[in-house]
């Protein structure tokens, strides 16, 4: 049954980046931006009740997703063992990649960062008439599309009445538009308490709206067969590193597209991908790439590795090497985020 802690990446992943202290035990360094600590790989990468609490109903996602991976253990096992894909092994790949990756906390705390950052946009571009005038686009010559559309929404419901006025439909557009820039202040003053309110609102329920969501997701599938399907048109190979050991994002796998810009694998569009890394271990990497001549690791792969990093990545030893990457953790994630959120609010076409 579901216990209290709960694994967002699977203990074996974690095992081939550390070193054995005793038995059963093995020993991982954490890098994060605030600090640096050994602990065992039963004391990283989880939280309590992460994906479901016991409810007495029978098997819980946490049941699931442990029974699952029971199947996909010996996949890592045989990578890191052989380095070499079978016909077999390589039908599977692309499962082992997208439910190691979907199942991560990564996924929720950067769409829920995300989130936030939309709302406080929303707070700050909402907080007076002028700003919010602005970004309506209420002064451009031609008002949005979405306030177009309701207007000939209204007119569609009336059509009757204001033919027989003579008013036609591109007449009643330049009378409601010139309405709503005459009156937009005092109407959106009046309720602006309103707005603020529904705003914060939303801002105080994002985290549990996002964690909800990707329950519900991994409830779906716990390798979205979309998503494996994506990744299809991939070449595979086992790649050795080269000059340092590599280290696990929190992600557990990028990306890039075809212009090279990298993040976690999560975050792209599946029509965008042309390269995939996976760390298994931190002697080899699962590169997969539409050309197969880039199935290889790409120069200062550590260094992307932690900026692809949302809050650490782990490591076999701690170094100075190392140690320098820890104040770009999180860099690549909040760049492709600041690009998906430098539109404007509302399209003035």
């Amino acid at each position: 049954m579901a216990g209290i802690k709960q694994h967002y990446i699977p203990q074996l992943l974690l095992k081939g980046f550390g070193r054995p202290r005793g038995r059963k035990v093995v020993q991982v360094v954490v890098f994060s931006r605030e600090n640096v600590f050994s602990t065992a790989t039963d004391g990283v990468a989880a939280q309590r009740y992460f994906y479901s609490r016991p409810d007495g109903t029978g098997e819980t996602l946490d049941d699931r997703i442990t029974s699952y991976e029971n199947g996909l253990n010996s996949m890592l096992v045989q990578l890191r063992a052989t380095q070499r894909i079978d016909a077999g092994l390589k039908l599977k790949l692309g499962e082992l990649v997208v439910h190691l990756c979907v199942r991560a906390a990564v996924v929720r705390e950067s769409f829920g960062f995300a989130a936030k950052r939309i709302v406080g946009r929303f707070e700050s571009e909402f907080s007076s008439p002028a700003l919010a005038r602005k970004a309506l686009g209420i002064d451009a010559l031609v008002l949005p599309k979405l306030v177009r559309d309701e207007f000939d929404s209204i007119y569609e419901r009336y059509s009757v009445e204001f033919s027989l006025k003579g008013i036609s439909k591109l007449g009643f557009r330049e009378l409601a538009s010139q309405w709503t820039r005459k009156n937009f202040n005092e109407n959106f003053q009046r309720n602006l308490g309103r707005i603020t309110e529904e705003l914060e609102g939303i801002q105080r329920g994002i985290n549990e709206v996002v964690e909800n969501s990707h329950r519900n997701v991994l409830k779906q599938g716990l390798a979205p067969s979309q998503r494996v399907r994506g990744l299809e048109r991939l070449e595979w190979r086992v790649v050795p590193c080269q000059n340092s050991d590599l280290v696990l994002p929190d992600c557990v796998a990028i990306a890039s597209d075809n212009d090279g810009n990298w993040g976690p694998y999560v975050f792209f569009k599946l029509d965008a991908i042309s390269r995939v890394i996976m760390p298994i271990s931190n002697q080899f990497a699962l590169c997969g790439a539409v050309n197969p001549s880039d199935r290889c690791l790409p120069e200062n792969y550590n260094k992307l590795l932690a900026s692809c990093s949302w809050q650490f990545f782990v490591s076999r030893d701690q170094n100075s090497f190392l140690d320098q990457f820890r104040p770009i953790i999180g860099a690549a994630v909040v760049e492709q985020m600041r690009h998906a959120l430098v539109k404007p609010i509302a399209l003035t076409s």
